[in-house]
């Protein structure tokens, strides 16, 4: 008797402790949220790396314009200032991808190249490159921003991106809560710095900056594969302290296909339009394939 009722015990406890992580799992992402709700600008480095697999072409093969996505990977270490309504500025500081069009060339073949979305309009960026050293580029380089449509700049994948940031991205994995899996645990955060990629062995290279103390780690199961693009998981770290994400990690099964590294993170800093103003002051807009 002693023995049955200790087992019962036992097993009100277990499932009282589950019941107990999943709520806290919601209650973290409802903290998380509240947090980011009340951000009106804020600054950061982002390491990212993405590789866009036939696994995810397959579920997105076209861009919103109609543009077939080929198989693509990118590292990508940027500065990125961002403010409400949405404004983001973005300075290259490396680059490296498959340098499949102009663009991607020219971000990969130096450092600098500054990037803009939403100051002018929701549907375009709008880029400053470095120059180049080649006399005919630099000539067409020198005061001009170049425009292109955003879509021009979509992936399969579309988590990352320019015109993507910290609101956006939340928002996008709250669908987790809706429709997939949601696990909640505590562990040291490896903070994926100087991502190297191998195109011909499809390996994935990178430094490890471990926090010294525990992170929130959120596991998230799609309830749809198809309808994630293809991942069949995200690892999401928390930080603590701020109750801001810190990472983003994206499988497809044991592969791991997107990496996003947060780096001091600073919020609410007063930024204003005058970044902005000063980067159209004085320029041409130029429209590759426009004569205007």
């Amino acid at each position: 008797m002693r023995k049955a009722m200790l087992f019962v015990i036992c097993a009100v406890f277990i499932l009282t402790a589950s019941a107990a992580q999943a709520e806290t799992a919601k209650g973290l992402w409802a903290k998380v949220n509240d947090k980011i709700s009340r951000i009106k600008d804020y600054q950061c480095v982002l390491n990212t790396f993405n590789v866009d697999t036939p696994t995810a072409i397959k579920y997105r093969p076209k861009a919103s314009d109609g543009r077939v996505f080929p198989e693509n990977w990118s590292t990508i270490r940027i500065e990125m200032t961002w403010k409400e309504p949405g404004y983001s500025y973005v300075k290259v500081l490396s680059a490296d991808n498959s340098g499949q069009d102009l663009a991607a060339r020219q971000v990969k073949k130096k450092p600098g190249t500054q990037i803009v979305f939403g100051y002018k309009d929701k549907k375009d960026i709008y880029g400053k490159f470095p120059k180049s050293g080649d006399p005919a580029i630099d000539k067409q380089l020198d005061k001009r921003i170049f425009h292109m449509p955003i879509a021009a700049f979509e992936i399969p994948r579309s988590i990352i991106g320019y015109h993507q940031n910290v609101k956006t991205v939340m928002a996008f994995l709250d669908s987790y809560f809706k429709s997939g899996k949601v696990t909640l645990d505590e562990a040291p955060m490896p903070m994926k710095k100087n991502l190297s990629y191998n195109p011909d062995n499809k390996s994935l290279k990178f430094d490890i900056e471990k926090t010294s103390r525990p992170f929130y780690r959120l596991t998230m199961i799609p309830g749809s594969v198809a309808d994630n693009i293809g991942v069949t998981k995200d690892i999401v770290y928390i930080n603590p302290t701020s109750l801001l994400p810190a990472q983003i990690e994206s499988y497809e099964g044991d592969r791991l296909v997107m990496v996003l590294s947060i780096e001091d993170l600073q919020v609410n800093t007063g930024i204003d339009d005058s970044l902005w103003v000063s980067y159209f002051k004085g320029a041409q807009i130029f429209s590759p394939g426009n004569s205007k």
